[in-house]
């Protein structure tokens, strides 16, 4: 795989399900005697995306906004959609399934889980991440494999853990 994956597929992956117009994206490589990846499938998109939805989180904070209406707000929501990396994107329920994502994590009942966890000593966080993972898809009589994506939102109760564990 090498450093193909982590260059070409976070920057087919920049953006995220996000309409943003521009991207600058510069990619440094080091030879080293490692693995330049770890051992995880579709290796350099994870990247991508762990860097637009902190950027997200970072916005949310210094702009006072929500984070889950600053992410609604900047889905792509008209298709198709051509990324600002050329991607093409066919189609998507974004914000649907930011929406369930929601409802499913009792966003409005966090609060209440929060404070009963630090009565407890332990910690507990929320989070309203968002990706799109595109996948090649065959059209009847052509040989060529046509992007059509998957999306997902992630969203959902996670365990709690004592600090220090």
């Amino acid at each position: 795989m090498g450093p193909i994956s982590s260059t070409n597929a976070a920057g087919s992956a920049i953006g995220g399900v996000y309409d943003i117009p521009a991207v600058f994206f510069e990619v440094r490589g080091a030879f080293t005697n490692t693995p330049p990846i770890d051992a995880y499938r579709g290796a350099g998109k994870p990247e991508a995306n762990y860097l637009i939805e902190r950027l997200v989180d970072l916005a949310a904070v210094r702009t006072g906004i929500d984070a889950v209406k600053l992410r609604r707000r900047n889905m792509i929501g008209k298709f198709p959609h051509r990324t600002a990396m050329g991607m093409k994107i066919d189609g998507g329920r974004f914000r649907a399934g930011l929406a369930e994502a929601i409802a499913l994590a009792d966003r409005d009942g966090f609060r209440k889980r929060l404070a009963q966890s630090k009565k407890a000593g332990l910690l507990r966080a929320s989070a309203s991440p968002a990706f799109s993972k595109p996948r090649a898809a065959r059209r009847a009589n052509s040989p060529a494999p046509r992007s059509r994506p998957m999306h997902g939102v992630a969203g959902g109760r996670h365990p709690v853990q004592r600090p220090g564990t």
